[in-house]
């Protein structure tokens, strides 16, 4: 039981750690073409430039916003 609660924690913390890059991702882009456009694009626009799907896209989107990340 122990060893598979250690392999879960480890695979929790992968997910977690790959969900904090994706959302540096999101970032990056949405940055990017804010610069480049002078409005934030649509989840759509993000999910297909960093590759996700537009629901995950529009969580980083709402995240970032609400941390203060992103000004729209």
């Amino acid at each position: 039981m122990q060893g598979r609660r250690e392999a879960l924690q480890s695979a929790n913390t992968t997910r977690k750690a790959k969900g904090r890059e994706t959302k540096a991702h999101v970032l990056a882009v949405a940055a990017e073409y804010l610069v480049e456009t002078g409005v934030l694009p649509a989840g759509r626009v993000i999910a297909e430039e960093v590759g996700i799907s537009k629901h995950m896209a529009n969580i980083h989107l709402k995240s970032l916003r609400e941390s203060g990340m992103l000004d729209a």
